[in-house]
């Protein structure tokens, strides 16, 4: 069963984090935006309060059964690349995407992604220190010291499963949504961090040759720790 927390009054806003983390890492966003949106924050499965759910393929189809009808839904990284998968399959008001990519990993006519060895090898070395390797991960967020030590306490306050964290690595080493990415009808943004090391900066290019809104943001990974944005 997935966990969800609701906060505000107003339209209906979704939060989907990204791998590792839980939704207490949007708390900023929170306090920006309960004002204007009533916001739900979903933990994936395996991640924070959620229970584990083995079928890395079924996640979007859990995460549907309760999301509000005609809602925004803001996916981050992992969480973004799920929100594009929900969106080929119901209608959304708005989808916004924050550091996230259709496909994940790099191929011979996707220079945007991360090699596939890379993948591999972070995930043996998930296997076998699965704490080092997640601090390792968090280190790619940000470059503050100080925003750093609060990801880390969303983390160690609600720490994902491993099976959780294997299973989230499974969808973004073999989700590839880019056709199905053109046939979204819902209106859609993008985000980019401008020092982000897992999703290029220069994949704007691609998102605006499909007509999608791009705009880059101060920061890393997770540049809305850095800068607020509009929704």
């Amino acid at each position: 069963m997935l966990y969800k927390s609701t906060f505000g009054t107003g339209e209906d806003l979704v939060l989907l984090h990204g791998w590792g983390f839980s939704g207490r890492i949007f708390n900023n966003l929170i306090e920006e935006y309960s004002k204007k949106y009533k916001i739900t924050i979903i933990d994936l499965p395996g991640h924070g309060k959620s229970s584990q759910i083995n079928d890395y393929q079924s996640w979007y189809k859990e995460i549907i059964k309760i999301l509000p009808s005609n809602s925004i839904i803001v996916g981050w990284s992992l969480g973004g690349l799920l929100a594009i998968k929900i969106a080929t399959e119901i209608q959304l008001k708005k989808l916004v995407l924050i550091a996230a990519s259709p496909k994940f990993i790099q191929d011979k006519d996707w220079q945007f992604g991360i090699d596939k060895e890379i993948f591999l090898n972070f995930a043996e070395s998930l296997e076998k220190d699965p704490i080092k390797t997640l601090k390792r991960f968090i280190s790619l967020q940000s470059n503050s010291k100080d925003k750093l030590k609060k990801i880390k306490n969303t983390i160690e306050s609600n720490p994902p499963t491993l099976d959780g964290l294997k299973n989230g690595l499974e969808i973004l080493m073999n989700y590839d949504l880019r056709k199905e990415l053109s046939l979204i009808k819902s209106n859609i943004t993008v985000y980019l961090g401008e020092k982000d090391t897992l999703i290029p900066k220069e994949i704007k290019t691609w998102y605006e040759s499909k007509g999608v809104s791009t705009f880059i943001l101060k920061g890393g990974h997770a540049p809305f720790l850095n800068e607020n944005f509009y929704i």
